[in-house]
């Protein structure tokens, strides 16, 4: 049980900068091609991905 607690906190801790990667690359891809519906879809996928 510990184990799982302890990949958890690992998860967590690390959820941050993923989120913050997530973004810049959001942002390198507006910059890039300015695709609404992909960065919509992006988006999305982002924040279901840090509320689960």
């Amino acid at each position: 049980m510990a184990d799982l607690t302890e990949k958890l906190i690992w998860i967590l801790s690390d959820l941050p900068k993923a989120v913050q990667m997530g973004k810049k690359s959001l942002q390198i891809i507006k910059e890039r091609a300015n695709l609404d519906v992909f960065s919509n879809m992006y988006k999305k996928a982002l924040s279901y991905a840090v509320q689960h």
